[in-house]
């Protein structure tokens, strides 16, 4: 009779455990599939921006900030669905599919024959080859759906590394000869569309699901019930990381857009590495002890520590030595966009703190996460009438304060909903940003030492801002980082 009781609490620590455990895996696999496509990407971005102009970057961030949106719509909200699902049926899958693959082609259709008016709109003649090509991957993305669920619900992201790397190395590859070839905006185009057929192709090697002629109309009313507030949230927020470059676009010059496309490309293949990493490993983790308050609370801990104490160095050493790494990488045109990448740093160090709240919130409440979403939208777009006439750089500031106050308004919902205090954010990241900003000083100090800034500067400069980073993050005790250097000691005795 009195073992019972003593059972379930170790059972359920065996069971924290082991989530613990797979959502780390799942992290560190993420983020080594991030880094290695990202880092693929990266190589190609310098060297597509030596070949090509801002303004063709310009072209390609207008051409794709709708499809963004479009793609958004395509997926239905189906994809997180059913990952939140706590168990999935075949017909669940196959609805899904089906309706999706429908909605690709709708959406093609309306793309294809409304790019004359796109390009119209923004007095770009280019524009319409340039959409009606890109928009090929939303048939392309809608085959491969169902296999990018099954590998996110398994927890399986050791497999996509095998799936996105080599198709970011063929289609860079691809990319950077047709540029030397003088195809300009059409090598990104290329890039983006070799990209998406390779993924398909890979898919359907690594993964064994395959469509069946399977309909549900139970599978489909229920996740049309939840797809449809996840789809008009991710809408709303794909429009909140798309309209400034829709209104720049037609506001300022395509050259000011391309300085701005770039930036946020550099920026995006950093935070977004992050962010997505956080997204894909913290919703399926959260969904699975959504019903218990006190495990959320504690994964939140751990996954907010997680994402910070990787991003805010990132962003700091970025902010520091954006002149230095664009003369060495790039060449003098590209010396506008410095400014932009700064300011740029601190939205991209909030949005994974955002995400990371943002799943708490839609795994406990969809409909108050869709209305934060509302709010989101809204005040931005006030915000672009109000600022952006004063200029890029005062919206882009502004836009930055923006995403701290959605931080703290999803921070202070989640208090209400599981065991947090509001504000319990700030005392996870403290020490972390402030070892970051200790770190990003003494590689601006140093970097002061230097007439000019080569590659043995930048390799020295790294070195200093990770070596007071880690000495900082020791010296504060930051739970994350005494853990892992602990295991790590453990390891190496082994």
């Amino acid at each position: 009779m009195n073992r019972q009781p003593e059972n379930e609490p170790r059972a359920a620590e065996d069971d924290t455990s082991g989530l613990r455990k797979k959502t780390a895996r799942g992290m560190a696999w993420m983020l080594a599939e991030m880094f290695g496509r990202y880092g693929v990407t990266y190589i190609v971005t310098i060297y597509l921006a030596r070949l090509l102009s801002p303004k063709d970057y310009g072209l390609i961030g207008l051409a794709t900030a709708f499809f963004v949106i479009a793609a958004v719509i395509i997926d239905g909200g189906f994809r997180s669905a059913l990952v939140r699902k706590k168990s999935v049926s075949p017909a669940d899958y196959n609805t899904a599919f089906h309706i999706n693959l429908a909605l690709s082609f709708v959406m093609y259709a309306i793309v294809y024959f409304s790019a004359p008016y796109i390009a119209a709109f923004y007095n770009e003649p280019q524009l319409t080859i340039l959409t009606r090509l890109i928009g090929v991957t939303f048939i392309t993305n809608a085959m491969t759906i169902i296999h990018n669920v099954d590998l996110r619900r398994n927890m399986k992201f050791n497999l996509l590394a095998l799936i996105t790397i080599p198709a970011e190395i063929l289609s860079g590859a691809v990319a950077i000869f047709l540029a030397y070839r003088g195809f300009e905006v059409m090598s990104l185009a290329v890039k983006t569309l070799l990209s998406s057929f390779t993924v398909m192709i890979l898919y359907r090697r690594v993964v064994r699901w395959r469509p069946s002629f399977e309909f549900s109309a139970e599978s489909f009313r229920e996740l049309f019930k939840t797809g449809i507030k996840l789809t008009a949230a991710t809408i709303i927020w794909v429009v909140y990381r798309n309209i400034t470059t829709m209104f720049i676009g037609k506001v300022f010059s395509t050259q000011q857009l391309g300085y701005y496309s770039f930036s946020e490309k550099i920026l995006n293949l950093t935070s977004n590495n992050i962010t997505t990493a956080v997204e894909q490993v913290s919703l399926p983790a959260f969904s699975k002890i959504q019903g218990d308050s006190d495990r959320l609370a504690r994964g939140y801990k751990q996954v907010v520590q997680g994402a910070a104490a990787i991003i805010f160095p990132l962003m700091t050493a970025l902010a520091v030595m954006t002149e230095p790494l664009i003369t060495l990488f790039l060449n003098e045109q590209w010396i506008p966009a410095a400014p932009y990448i700064r300011i740029l740093c601190v939205s991209g160090a909030l949005i994974p703190l955002y995400t990371v709240n943002s799943n708490i919130l839609m795994v406990k409440d969809v409909s108050l996460y869709m209305k934060v979403e509302y709010a989101a939208v809204l005040t931005l777009i006030a915000m672009l009438f109000a600022l952006a006439p004063l200029g890029i750089e005062i919206f882009l500031i502004g836009q930055a304060f923006h995403m701290a106050a959605l931080v703290l308004a999803t921070d202070f919902c989640n208090s209400r909903r599981v065991n947090s205090r509001f504000l319990a954010f700030a005392a996870h990241v403290a020490p972390i940003a402030l070892a970051a900003a200790a770190a990003g000083g003494a590689a601006y100090l140093v970097m002061g030492l230097f007439d000019e800034v080569g590659f043995a500067q930048c390799a020295l400069l790294a070195v200093v801002d990770f070596a007071v980073y880690c000495f900082c993050l020791w010296v504060f005790r930051v739970e994350i980082f005494v853990r892992a250097v602990e295991t790590f000691k453990v390891k190496i005795k082994k």
